[in-house]
Order: structure tokens, then sequence, then C-alpha cells
């Protein structure tokens, strides 16, 4: 009876602490830097291998050396050329590459922004949370869509792309859910409400 006894008290303890403030709050706090922190690494290294917000054609990093930027300028003149309307397709042209940079920007923001937030305290980081969790969960969705594919089919994609797509399906997939769990495990009211006690 009394090894009975001392399992039960022990389960118990076990299930209060699992179910405490305090085990809540360390498992949301890592849970919210892991995440931040995958963000962080992925968006920022991206950045650094691709630097297309410098130079669009710099995305050509992606193939290995088998690509280089003059390629990309003359594979994107050589559609301009074929077009019917030469100069409708140079804006089109031109609007592809703004978005390549402005995509490029964003994902560098995205890191910075990770970075930033790694440096406020966990129940800071909320609004910050839910932010990045969306964002990630866009960007996995299209990474999914590329890699299953489900949904708006991209008439341009190629297998070895869509193939490549999984990986980073994964990681965005992960990144939302730490960052959701951390946001779901955040105590109501944070610091403020510390403070106010």
């Amino acid at each position: 009876k009394s090894k009975l006894v001392r399992c039960v008290c022990c389960f118990c303890s076990c299930c209060s602490w699992l179910l405490s403030e305090q085990f809540t709050m360390s498992l949301g706090s890592t849970l919210s830097t892991l995440g931040f922190g995958i963000l962080a690494l992925m968006t920022l290294g991206l950045t650094a291998v691709f630097q297309h917000g410098l130079r669009p054609c710099r995305i050509v990093a992606g193939f290995d050396g088998q690509l280089t930027e003059d390629d990309c300028v003359n594979m994107f003149a050589a559609a301009k050329t074929g077009a019917k309307d030469e100069a409708l397709a140079s804006s089109f042209v031109a609007l592809v590459s703004i978005i390549i940079r402005i995509e490029a920007a964003c994902i560098f923001g995205l890191g910075i922004s990770s970075l930033c937030l790694l440096g406020h305290a966990y129940e800071d980081r909320k609004s910050g949370a839910i932010v990045c969790a969306i964002i990630s969960i866009m960007c996995s969705t299209v990474d999914f869509a590329h890699a299953i594919p489900f949904g708006p089919v991209n008439p341009l994609m190629t297998p070895d792309m869509a193939e490549g797509s999984w990986g980073l399906a994964v990681v965005w997939a992960v990144v939302a859910v730490c960052l959701l769990a951390s946001v779901s495990l955040t105590p109501k009211g944070g610091k403020n409400k510390k403070k106010a006690a």
C-alpha cells in the first residue's frame, strides 16, 4: 500500500508541476525562443546566400553555379524579345524583378524582426509571435502547394523545384507550430499584469 500511495503522490506531483504556471511559462519561453531562432537563422541565411534584394538575378545562387547572373539577364531579355508586345513584356519583366526584390526585403526584415523579438522578455513577444506565425503559415502553405501540389496550380513549376519546396515547407511549419504554441502558453496580461500585482 505504501508503494502505491507513493506512486500516486508522485504522479499527482508530476501532473501538478506539468499544469503549473512555472512549467507552462518555461515551455512557452523555450518554444518562442526556438521558433524565433529558427526563423532568424533561415531568413537571414537565405538573405546571405541569395542577396537578391540587391540584384534580382542573384537568385541564380540557388542553382549551384550552373547559371550566372548574365544567364538570368539574358533569359529575361529573351522573354521580352520573343513576346508579341515587347514594351508590355519589358514592363512585366521589370515587375517580376521588383517583386523579387520586395520578397527579399520582406525575408530580411522578418529575420531582423525575429532577432529583435528574441531580445524581449517571453511575455512581451506575443504580438510578434502571432504576426510571424501567420507569415510562416502562409509561406508553408505556398511551399506545400508546390511540393504536393494542391490549390491553385503554379503552371511554371518544375519537378525539381517542387521537390526542393519540401524542406522549406517543413521549416516554415515548425516555426509556425512553435510560435503558435508559445502564444497559447503565454500568460494573459504579460509583464503588465505582474507589475500591477
